[in-house]
């Protein structure tokens, strides 16, 4: 669980580069849903391997940035 915040944490360097007025509730938002990708990304890591959560990875940025941004 620790690490999944800590995968979150390490994407708020893009959320500051992109919006312009970074509120709190943005920051616990962007730490949330980018820990739970990380928890789904650690358990087909740990079941499935390297190459399956490194897939999740992808298909969660091309469907939050294709069709987000």
């Amino acid at each position: 669980m620790g690490t999944a915040i800590l995968f979150g944490i390490g994407h708020l360097g893009a959320v500051f580069s992109i919006i312009e007025t970074v509120t709190p509730l943005l920051i616990v938002r962007t730490i949330f849903l980018n820990a739970v990708l990380g928890i789904i990304c650690g358990y087909l890591y740990w079941k499935k391997g390297l190459e399956y959560a490194i897939i999740a990875h992808i298909v969660g940025d091309i469907i939050i940035h294709g069709f987000f941004e």
